[in-house]
C-alpha cells in the first residue's frame, strides 16, 4: 500500500555544459508520524535538499503501529521527478493515526504550468484527510496566496476512494482554484500535502490506505478561456447594447 507524490520538473539546456532548472528547491522537510493511542509517537524527518535523492524511512511505535515510506528523487536528461511512496497501516486503538505530510518550497525561472491529480483509496473506516496546496509566498498570506488548494476531511467513511480536486469529504471539502495552472517566475512557491488516516473516537479494527498523487510542472502558460456560462452573458450584453442603439436611432433620427 502506499501513497506516490511526484513532481515532474522541466529542465531547459542552455547549451551542452550549461544547464539551467526551470524549477529549483531551496528547501523541503517531509514528515512521517505514526501514532498507536499513546502519547508514544514517532517521526521521520528530512529536509536535505539533494539531487538526485534516494531514500527509505520507517515509523514504528511501541505499540507495533508502522508507516514506512520510500523516497527517490531524481533529474534525468530534460526532465525529472520526485517520487514518495508512503505505507499507511494504523490500529484500532483510540487516537491512533497515521499520517503522511511534506512541505517542498521552490522557485521557477521561467513563466510554467503546473498540473496536479491523484487519488486516496482507504479501506476500512474512520477519519480522513487528504490535503494539497500550492501556495504562492511571495503573494501577502492567506487566501490570496493561494494557488490552488483541495482539501477533504471525513469524519465516517468506509472504503472509499478520494480523488485530488474532488468533492469526497463527508465534513469538508475546499476546492481554491483551476487546473491548470500558472506559476510566475522568481516568485516562491510552497508545495503542501497532507494524507492522513486516524480512528475515530470510540476505536474500531483498524484501517489502511493507498493512492497516488502526482505533480507536474512545465514551461509555458496557461491561455484563459471564457467558461460558456461567461461567454452567453457576454453575447447578451452585446445583444442588448445593440437593441438600445436601435432605439436610440428611432428616436433620434
Amino acid at each position: 500500500m502506499f501513497v506516490r507524490l511526484c513532481v515532474i520538473l522541466a529542465v531547459a539546456s542552455q547549451c551542452s555544459t550549461d544547464a539551467r532548472a526551470d524549477i529549483v528547491f531551496s528547501d523541503w522537510s517531509l514528515m512521517l508520524l505514526t501514532r498507536d493511542g499513546t502519547t508514544d509517537i514517532s517521526n521521520v524527518i528530512d529536509s536535505t535538499v539533494a539531487l538526485p535523492y534516494s531514500t527509505s524511512a520507517t515509523a514504528t511505535t511501541t505499540g507495533g503501529t508502522t508507516s514506512t515510506a520510500q523516497y527517490d528523487f531524481s533529474v534525468i536528461g530534460d526532465s525529472g521527478s520526485l517520487e514518495f511512496e508512503f505505507d499507511l497501516l494504523r490500529s484500532g486503538n483510540i487516537d491512533s493515526q497515521n499520517i503522511a505530510t511534506g512541505d517542498l518550497f521552490f522557485t521557477v525561472t521561467t513563466p510554467s504550468v503546473f498540473e496536479l491529480d491523484g487519488l486516496f483509496n482507504l479501506t476500512g473506516d474512520g477519519y480522513v484527510h487528504v490535503r494539497t496546496v500550492v501556495r504562492d509566498l511571495t503573494v501577502s498570506g492567506g487566501a490570496a496566496g493561494r494557488v490552488y488548494q483541495s482539501k477533504q476531511l471525513s469524519l465516517n467513511t468506509t472504503d472509499q476512494e478520494f480523488v485530488v480536486g474532488g468533492l469526497d469529504g463527508d465534513y469538508i471539502n475546499a476546492l481554491v482554484g483551476d487546473l491548470p495552472g500558472n506559476l510566475i517566475p522568481t516568485h516562491r512557491y510552497l508545495l503542501q500535502y497532507t494524507y492522513g488516516i486516524i480512528t475515530p473516537t470510540d476505536g474500531d479494527d483498524g484501517a489502511s490506505a493507498t493512492g497516488a498523487f502526482t505533480f507536474n510542472i512545465n514551461p509555458g502558460s496557461v491561455v484563459v478561456v471564457p467558461e460558456p456560462s461567461s461567454f452567453a452573458i457576454f453575447l447578451i450584453g452585446v445583444a442588448g447594447l445593440c437593441f438600445l442603439r436601435q432605439q436610440r436611432r428611432r428616436h433620434f433620427p
